[in-house]
């Protein structure tokens, strides 16, 4: 748990940003250039300001997605916490024949990422408004962080975080014209409430075998929203093929079964899980997941 003092601390060194923020609700535009994708964001923000101060990411230059693109030939990708909309616009590059949907809770975000999607000339991809969960909701409360927009969440947030009522999708619903034969791909960030998310996927993903999921695993994260990691990456294992993301892909590595060689068992939890605790100070340690269908 965080300590009163370590929050007290936050809340001093965040101070303007959350004054900013009320000030100024939409925040102020910023424009930067990743390769070849343009994408404004919030400058108070400190989620949006990461975009400036990394300078590559695997994202734009990775030959993962072409694989998949060869290989599932989704008709449907799945941009599960789309927050700016930076990788919405990677997707639309790289299955130009796709149905891209980027699902995003967090209004002024979805200002940021209709305006990203129009700068990239992206006509491929639908925004829908909505947390993606278990179940369908006309309404959930959704608590949004101020000061970093890449860390809002479904459970309440500090006392200066802001609330706000938005509906609830699954993964089922978003995926119920798809056929069993269809590809699909997803990606999901959604702060450690992706056991839910999974959950409000169950149907597809037993009924379509082509399919690939790439989510982000944070034993902090899951905690936080009332889950445990253990429990929920022995799940994932029991039902899924499961791999670690490395970030990168091969030279030479030209099908995704190569890059699928090794999937996590039963018993590697534990030491997995102290691994990546210990790759972040705190215990905050975190990655990426890869899940498929065990009878592809």
């Amino acid at each position: 748990m965080v300590s009163f003092f370590s929050r007290i601390k936050y809340l001093f060194q965040n101070f303007f940003r959350i004054i900013l923020t009320f000030v100024y609700p939409k925040g102020i535009r910023k424009k930067v250039y990743i390769n070849d994708v343009i994408l404004t964001y919030n400058a108070f923000d400190k989620g949006g300001v990461q975009y400036e101060t990394k300078i590559g990411f695997e994202e734009t230059s990775s030959m993962f997605y072409s694989l998949i693109n060869s290989e599932v030939k989704p008709k449907v990708v799945l941009d599960i916490g789309a927050n700016y909309g930076f990788i919405s616009c990677i997707y639309a590059k790289n299955f130009p024949k796709a149905q891209i949907i980027a699902v995003e809770p967090v209004s002024f975000l979805n200002e940021y990422l209709k305006t990203n999607l129009m700068l990239n000339n992206v006509n491929n991809v639908s925004i829908i408004q909505a947390i993606c969960g278990d179940k369908i909701n006309k309404e959930v409360s959704f608590s949004v962080n101020p000061v970093y927009s890449q860390d809002s969440r479904v459970s309440k947030g500090a006392f200066y975080w802001r609330n706000e009522n938005i509906g609830e999708t699954t993964i089922d619903e978003l995926t119920k014209d798809v056929t069993n034969e269809e590809g699909v791909f997803i990606k999901i960030d959604t702060q450690g409430f992706e056991p839910n998310v999974m959950k409000g996927g169950e149907s597809f993903f037993t009924r379509n075998k082509n399919w690939i999921l790439k989510m982000e695993f944070s034993p902090y994260h899951l905690e936080f929203q009332g889950f445990s990691p253990h429990e929920f990456l022995v799940t994932l294992i029991n039902k899924y093929d499961v791999f670690e993301d490395v970030g990168r892909v091969e030279y030479k590595l030209d099908t995704l079964d190569l890059l699928f060689r090794n999937k996590l068992k039963e018993e590697d939890v534990d030491s997995f899980l102290t691994y990546i605790r210990s790759r972040n100070s705190n215990e905050k340690g975190w990655t990426d997941l890869l899940l498929k269908s065990k009878l592809i």
